[in-house]
């Protein structure tokens, strides 16, 4: 790993020599001189392609790296001589790390049995340089038990392993949400469970921290497939009265009125009516039955996990005949009579001669038959009719 010193003075005298001071702008001829006290020993590289860990005993080792021309070659690693001490992380201006960490982006809750899971997590960049790409881990503990297959970074056993893939760099002070694939989700199993994270899990980047690159495992618990429920009611606007779930019987010039609603439904459709897709909800344009036939009506509700759940009601219109009635049915010639109509609903309706009233209501209407007729009121297919018998006139001498 690439960590540098930050500017820092010894307070103290090394070897009887006067002490030096590494500061913003040393160079070279600073860290050799360091170097010539004890403080710096310059390494070869390595065979991994970093510098190597010099024999003598440090007790705080850090890496010395550059980025700019005042101090190009100034690589070698600082050794801190105990007492004093100096705290770690201190990095050379020259210079420029990436210190990545990571963090459960949020709470899991709310997952159902057979749930598609991808996992989110938030990656910080606490370093001073961005980072081009890295990848990240998602380790699922099946049971939360400690027994798998896999086996993280501290040696606790897993069972699935989720990959970020190859993300975009976090900027310095930076963070980002990164999602695990969802091309290879785990589909989750009722029961409790447990998820870890860790970020460049195979040390690819040099971080001023390798040790902050996990989150501690969270335990979270899953839940039994939704359970999916659809209700739907219906109500006879014309006549009033409350909404009801079973089938129900209107006349054909009723309008009613349909209401639905659900439980852990994503979205409903209905036959018969519009729902908007709408798990809840009432729909009161509703074409409705025509005379003597029914309608039945359904919505089903869709759950998360595709179930499926559906409700239905059958209204029927009521094939009620109009009626007509008089109140005499035998009269003598020039006697009046009164005739009433009732047409139940029915629509398109019409009567017999004589009458001049509106047949489209309840009605009566005083007439003077002349001569026995038929008084009929006539609504589409149905009809209904009466006679009235008129006497004749007997002269007697």
């Amino acid at each position: 790993m690439k960590i540098l010193l930050s500017t820092f003075v010894l307070s103290s005298l090394v070897a009887g020599v006067a002490l030096f001071s590494l500061n913003e702008n040393h160079t070279i001829a600073t860290v050799v001189q360091s170097s010539e006290l004890g403080l710096v020993e310059l390494s070869p590289r390595g065979e991994a392609g970093g510098y190597a860990m010099p024999a003598s005993g440090c007790s705080v080792v850090h890496s010395i790296a550059s980025a700019t021309s005042d101090c190009a070659i100034a690589t070698g690693y600082a050794c801190i001589p105990t007492p004093p001490a100096l705290p770690t992380g201190f990095v050379h201006e020259c210079s420029s790390i990436v210190d990545l960490t990571v963090a459960h982006a949020s709470a899991y809750s709310g997952i159902a049995d057979g749930d598609s899971i991808t996992v989110p997590m938030t990656v910080n960049n606490t370093g001073t340089d961005t980072y081009s790409n890295t990848f990240a881990r998602a380790m699922i503990d099946i049971g939360n038990d400690g027994i798998g297959s896999l086996a993280d970074y501290s040696g606790r056993s897993y069972d699935v392993a989720l990959y970020i893939g190859t993300k975009p760099g976090v900027a310095p002070g930076g963070s980002s949400v990164f999602t695990t694939l969802s091309g290879s989700p785990w589909f989750a199993v009722e029961g409790t469970h447990a998820i870890g994270i860790r970020v460049d899990q195979d040390n690819v980047i040099d971080e001023l921290d390798e040790e902050n690159n996990r989150a501690p495992w969270e335990t979270f618990t899953v839940g039994p497939a939704p359970a999916v429920f659809s209700q739907l009611s219906g109500r006879n606007e014309t006549q009033g009265g409350a909404a009801q779930n079973n089938d129900f019987t209107i006349l054909p010039t009723d309008d009613i009125s349909l209401s639905w609603g659900s439980l852990n439904a994503t979205g409903c459709t209905g036959s018969g009516f519009g729902t908007g897709g709408a798990t809840s909800g009432t729909q009161t344009t509703v074409t409705e039955p025509a005379d003597g036939l029914s309608i039945t009506y359904s919505v089903t509700c869709t759950a998360a996990d595709s179930t499926q759940h559906s409700s239905s009601l059958t209204v029927s219109a009521a094939s009620n005949p109009p009626l007509i009635n008089s109140n005499k049915r035998i009269i003598r010639k020039g006697e009046d009579i009164v005739i009433d109509w009732d047409p139940n609903g029915q629509p398109g309706c019409t009567l017999s001669s004589q009458l001049t009233g509106d047949p489209s209501v309840v009605g009566n209407e005083s007439v003077t038959p002349q001569t026995t007729s038929t008084f009929t009121i006539t609504c589409g297919a149905s009809e209904d009719s009466i006679e009235v018998q008129v006497l004749p006139v007997i002269f007697e001498s």
